[in-house]
């Protein structure tokens, strides 16, 4: 058997630790018509998952920074009204993690580290994850690989030897281009395969148990 030389973890957190992309993208359709902005609700995740909110107001619909930043604190007010006891992790989440005790884990997101903090606090996860970066980190957000690098990073590792969980084909792009190994999160499988190593539909997928057996943090780098 094959072994992953992987010594740290990295996890997208919307839509790949916990449900929540559905909330995001019920508060951008109800907060952009006020701004005079409407987009067709299956084009969605190609302007909005695994992509800065702030990325796409700029570029996508063309706003100045300070009209992006208001729109985007709309969305996250509206968001933030709604929310509360609509968060569910993803299946299986709880026994990954402790799967994984041994290793270090990092988040790597889109969404800004007030708002993290936050859903990390509802999930009580928070002290489970030894770094995170957030859009606030960063200079270049997904599908630029800099969100995962600097995850790497903080953790101390080479990111070669990080493996990436991802529900957003931006996401994945970011991490194969920092070098990782990558696993698509969610149904969706046509749009994660392009991206991802492996593709499963949640932490319960028989799946992942096989390619965690594969995992040798003392493995040579060089062993595929």
């Amino acid at each position: 058997m094959n072994t992953l030389a992987i010594e740290g973890i990295v996890f997208d957190l919307d839509g790949t630790l916990v449900n929540s992309e559905h909330i995001y993208k019920e508060s951008w359709l109800a907060v952009l018509p006020g701004w005079g902005v409407s987009i067709d609700p299956d084009d969605y995740a190609t302007l909005f998952a695994g992509r800065p909110g702030m990325d796409t107001a700029q570029h996508h619909f063309g706003l100045s920074h300070g009209d992006a930043t208001s729109l985007l604190d709309d969305v996250l007010a509206h968001f933030w009204t709604v929310a509360p006891g609509r968060f569910h992790v993803i299946p299986g989440l709880s026994r990954l993690l402790k799967q994984l005790a041994d290793y270090p884990l990092a988040i790597a997101t889109s969404g800004r580290r007030v708002d993290v903090e936050k859903i990390l606090a509802e999930m009580g996860q928070r002290d489970r994850f030894h770094f995170i970066v957030t859009v606030d980190d960063v200079e270049n957000g997904k599908p630029h690989p800099e969100p995962f690098l600097r995850a790497a990073a903080g953790l101390e590792i080479a990111p070669e030897r990080a493996l990436a969980f991802e529900d957003a084909p931006n996401g994945l792009r970011s991490a194969r281009a920092a070098g990782m190994f990558c696993v698509g999160v969610g149904a969706n499988r046509d749009s994660l395969a392009h991206h991802a190593d492996l593709v499963i539909s949640d932490f319960n997928d028989p799946e992942l148990a096989g390619l965690l057996s594969r995992l040798n943090r003392r493995a040579p780098l060089s062993e595929p």
